[in-house]
């Protein structure tokens, strides 16, 4: 059985290796500034190397250097580039409090990165709270973003948790 991860180290793990996990849908949660160094990096008879790796959940564009030498000693190098984003997130913008008793009317953003417009369903969950009301299909807009909203009523003093699951037309997560 694997042993938790130390809480200074949590930032730095990539998401499947946090133990206790049960998110229903992917969330951003690995944000390290490097991700990868393989400085031993072996090739094969065609000069080429592969290793795969998660790319941690920064939206950013990434830049990757290659390096290399032969046993001749002759030098060899490339820089790439790649964005580390999702086809298509949700976020829910939500208060950090809320007094019992109150209706709030949230926004949720849903983006869009492909170049296919996306039809899609939204899933609310709230624990702590009562959902009043969610919409339940999305368009967003081929390398765009739609917003949606949803109301909801604080019902006691103590914690509340909202979640927003989308599903995309081909049934997928």
């Amino acid at each position: 059985k694997s042993q938790p991860l130390p809480e200074e180290e949590l930032d730095e793990a990539p998401p499947e290796a946090i133990e206790g996990r049960t998110d229903a849908a992917p969330t951003r949660a690995w944000f390290p500034e490097t991700f990868l160094f393989a400085p031993q990096g072996v090739t094969n008879d065609q000069g080429e190397a592969s290793v795969s790796v998660p790319v941690p959940d920064r939206l950013t564009t990434w830049r990757v250097l290659g390096l290399a030498h032969d046993q001749q000693g002759r030098t060899a190098g490339s820089v790439h580039a790649f964005d580390g984003r999702l086809p298509l997130s949700v976020e829910a913008i939500v208060p950090a409090f809320l007094t019992a008793g109150d209706v709030v009317r949230l926004p949720v953003q849903v983006a869009n990165t492909t170049g296919d417009a996306v039809d899609t369903t939204l899933e609310f969950g709230v624990v702590g709270a009562i959902l009043l009301e969610s919409p339940t299909r999305v368009v967003v807009p081929a390398g765009g973003s739609t917003t949606a909203w949803f109301t909801v009523q604080a019902e006691a003093a103590g914690q509340a948790e909202v979640s927003v699951r989308l599903e995309s037309e081909a049934g997928r997560d």
